[in-house]
């Protein structure tokens, strides 16, 4: 999956992309206290293991287990975020 084909399975009507990304925002903070913003959240989804992309597909980005999958990755793999960040 890339980000052409995220934008088409999540179509944002926010110009910020809010309204599709928050909950990935609030399990990331949560988690490990990184602030993200929507384009970092898109490229967290890419890096999130195949199983909890595709709860977000069937279910949705605010799906409360996929929230909770997303807590639990974010956890274990904070230098990824940390990297992620660094790189912009």
């Amino acid at each position: 999956m890339n980000l052409e084909m995220l934008d088409n399975l999540f179509p944002c009507e926010r110009a910020d992309g809010w309204d599709q990304w928050g909950r990935i925002h609030d399990a990331v903070l949560e988690a490990v206290d990184i602030n993200l913003t929507a384009a970092q959240c898109k490229k967290v989804f890419l890096m999130l293991p195949r199983e909890e992309q595709g709860l977000a597909i069937s279910w949705g980005l605010f799906d409360t287990v996929f929230g909770d999958e997303v807590f639990t990755w974010a956890k274990e793999n904070k230098y990824k975020i940390e990297e992620l960040v660094s790189i912009g």
